[in-house]
């Protein structure tokens, strides 16, 4: 045999025997990685809730599912995340993980706006429109929906979303002074404030404009120390005062 296909004989067995070295040094590395990775230093000991004030952190942790001695290391974000966007109370979860040990939940709980009545129950409505459970007004408005059939054959017919996002628009001084929503014909909206002022609202379409306008108008209301009976802003670019009273004291308030 020539000396030359000798050499490259060798030279290829010695490569098979140094691939195989490594093989087995990297599935020893790797056995060697899995086993620290489930260490008892490497297991949860520390769970921080954080930005919750519906309910406890306690409870938070036991609906993420994380419970002490868990690999730190194992542990599924996304799983944690979907678990606890369960909660109707929860829009958003951010899960950090601070090794050796802690796990840090940031909780962004949705607010609630208004209460209505849904299949002889009544419900409390987040600021997008999601049922948070059963509850009653504790000082928030009421939205007052047609009866069903109606409803349905309204077109269009705003849901839950649509009206609370007219709540959650309003500024905190005027949403707390508002009574009641109205969902009419049509899917027009009135609101009824505080003093029995009747505001004729139109569609749920521009939230923002609507309610900057509302709040001027009041505002004017105040410095002229009247209270109109009815304002619109049905046409926000023309909003509308009627009834104008003199000397009323909840006038601002």
């Amino acid at each position: 045999m020539e000396p030359s296909i000798v050499s490259r004989a060798e030279t290829r067995r010695s490569l098979r025997r140094s691939l195989g070295t490594i093989a087995v040094a990297s599935v020893a590395v790797a056995a060697l990685l899995l086993g620290a990775s489930r260490s008892p230093l490497l297991r949860v000991r520390e769970v921080r809730v954080q930005g919750v004030a519906h309910g406890s952190p306690a409870r938070i942790e036991r609906l993420a599912g994380i419970s002490e001695h868990d690999p730190i290391l194992w542990l599924d974000e996304a799983d944690i995340v979907e678990r606890l966007r369960r909660d109707p109370w929860i829009s958003a979860v951010r899960v950090d993980v601070d090794l050796p040990w802690r796990v840090t939940l940031s909780i962004t709980e949705r607010s609630a706006v208004a209460v209505t009545e849904i299949g002889g129950r009544r419900v409390v409505v987040a600021e997008d429109g999601t049922i948070l459970g059963p509850g009653r007004a504790r000082g928030l408005p009421e939205i007052v929906l047609p009866p069903s059939p109606a409803f349905m054959r309204t077109r269009p017919a705003p849901d839950l979303g649509s009206v609370a996002r007219v709540l959650a628009a309003l500024e905190p001084a005027l949403r707390t002074r508002l009574r009641r929503v109205g969902v009419g014909t049509g899917g027009v909206l009135t609101l009824v404030l505080d003093g029995g002022i009747r505001v004729d609202y139109g569609a749920p379409r521009e939230v923002r404009a609507k309610a900057a306008v509302l709040a001027e108008v009041l505002a004017w209301a105040s410095r002229q120390a009247t209270t109109p009976r009815r304002v619109s802003v049905v046409a926000p670019t023309a909003p509308a005062v009627s009834g104008l009273s003199a000397g009323d004291p909840t006038v601002g308030a």
